[in-house]
């Protein structure tokens, strides 16, 4: 008898074990990323920006791979101080918590409750009891004291079917999905400080070249200004200097507009307008810098270690484990209440042997009829599941196309200031002989007037040229993910 009650208790032992490792979430399996193995070639990839395999930009932190310290100076404030940044880790924070309570459902709540109770009833009232009569012709009445001391936990759920489990599961990858999207908004954040500064460097450049030719076009108008007083030079020749001259004034003040929202820009982007280094000294070489050699030829699967394709994966596994949780609530729920304590109408015997009490409740809730309820929050997360995985698809296809498209420019920008360079000093030798001819009487000022004007926007086309090269490389470490791996 003893032996087949130990295999009874065995039995629903192991049958509980059992059922308490049941978990209704589907399997995802693997997923091909919905892109070629490599990225594009041809002649807007230039070959020789192969380099070393070995190095990739995601390795590469932000400190290592920009080289100006006072954009170094910005960034470092800006992802201290950004809101964005703020907003997005307050976020984390919500989304562990959120975790925390979820998982809390693991565990009983367990509760130690006192009372006390003091209660009046006449013998009449109860319908059972009569007691003598007192004077006056009233009943008597009777005084209950009672004093309990219960420690216990209340409708425990028995997850035999990997409900609590799922909702845990999808609490966790939200979790790890908003630490992911953390890391998007730094490197966008990087990004955006560094193209500002990109661009405030570009509008300097630009201020001081039209600074320097208003300087040349005022000389060159006061000269003709004198010659047309001498008769030498005519008042259409004059009137072609003033408008040279006119143009390069506008073009000073677009300049100098175009700078103060420059530093408006980076302001907003630092977060900390009175901590800002000191951005009016011109830095002309900041546009020669930021060399960069990328392996064109790597494999395209490294675009999985970009943090909004890893948050889109998370949301994924998060949206499936919903699906194991709908799939559950079909199945009975098995709870449990139990207290144990003591209880008397005196306090001296509250904690005495005899007054000991205790309850065990368990129970057991199967869904029969819930008006299509459970089966349309079964669809949904099936919907949603569905939804994740094309989000995280085109996420993986939109980032391809960015590093692809982030390639071509970082090729093809390289011979494009060179090709400006060789027009700015091609556009310097016609201006020096159109001056010469003029002055030896062999050609009209027209002549020097065009020249200027197209040597004045070959410099200014150089100078977006290698801001463009600049954003390019940006643009390209952006995309591949580059400033989430390593902080510093």
């Amino acid at each position: 008898m003893k032996g087949i009650k130990m295999r009874k208790g065995l039995i629903i032992g192991t049958t509980c074990l059992l059922l308490s490792s049941c978990s209704f979430i589907p399997s995802l399996g693997s997923f091909g990323l919905p892109i070629p193995s490599s990225y594009p070639d041809g002649r807007a990839y230039d070959p020789g920006l192969s380099g070393d395999a070995q190095k990739i930009l995601q390795d590469i932190s932000w400190f290592n791979f920009y080289q100006d310290e006072t954009l170094k100076n910005l960034i470092a404030l800006g992802l201290e101080n950004n809101n964005s940044i703020k907003t997005a880790a307050l976020s984390i924070e919500e989304a562990r918590t959120l975790y925390g309570i979820q998982r809390s459902d693991f565990v009983p709540d367990v509760s130690l409750d006192g009372a006390y109770t003091r209660q009046k009833i006449n013998a009449n009232s109860t319908g059972r009891i009569q007691g003598p009569q007192q004077a006056g012709g009233g009943n008597q009445s009777f005084i209950f004291d009672n004093y309990s001391v219960n420690l216990g936990f209340t409708a425990y759920e028995l997850d035999f079917f990997g409900r609590v489990r799922s909702l845990n599961t999808a609490a966790l990858n939200d979790y790890l999905s908003t630490i992911s999207a953390l890391e998007t908004v730094r490197i966008s954040l990087i990004s955006d400080i560094a193209a500002a500064y990109t661009s405030l460097r570009a509008n300097q450049s630009l201020l001081k070249l039209a600074e320097d030719t208003l300087e040349t076009r005022q000389q060159s108008y006061d000269l003709i200004s004198k010659r047309a007083e001498e008769g030498i030079s005519t008042d259409l020749e004059l009137a072609q200097a003033e408008t040279l001259l006119l143009q390069a004034r506008v073009d000073l003040y677009q300049f100098l507009n175009a700078i103060t929202q420059d530093k408006n820009a980076l302001r907003l982007l630092v977060g900390t307008p009175d901590k800002m280094p000191d951005l009016d000294m011109y830095e002309e070489e900041y546009l020669n810098t930021l060399s960069l050699e990328f392996p064109v030829g790597m494999p395209s699967d490294l675009l999985v270690r970009r943090p909004d394709i890893i948050e889109a994966e998370y949301q994924l596994y998060s949206a499936n484990a919903d699906i194991g949780a709908a799939r559950a609530a079909f199945l009975p729920r098995v709870s449990l209440t139990t207290t144990g304590g003591y209880t008397s109408s005196e306090f001296n015997n509250l904690f005495d042997n005899a007054s000991q009490v205790w309850t065990f409740s368990p129970q057991i809730s199967l869904p029969i009829f819930t008006g299509g309820r459970l089966k349309n929050n079964l669809d949904l997360a099936e919907i949603r599941k569905d939804i994740a995985v094309v989000n995280y698809e085109n996420t993986i296809e939109v980032a391809f196309r960015e590093v692809s498209d982030a390639l071509s420019a970082v090729s093809t920008f390289d011979e494009r200031v060179k090709a400006q360079s060789d027009l700015v000093n091609a556009a310097k030798r016609r201006t020096e002989l159109s001056t010469m001819r003029y002055d030896a009487g062999i050609e009209n000022y027209l002549a020097v007037l065009d020249s200027k004007r197209e040597l004045y926007t070959a410099q200014q086309n150089l100078i977006l040229q290698k801001a463009g090269e600049i954003n390019s490389k940006i643009t390209l470490y952006k995309a591949v993910g580059g400033g989430a791996v390593l902080d510093k």
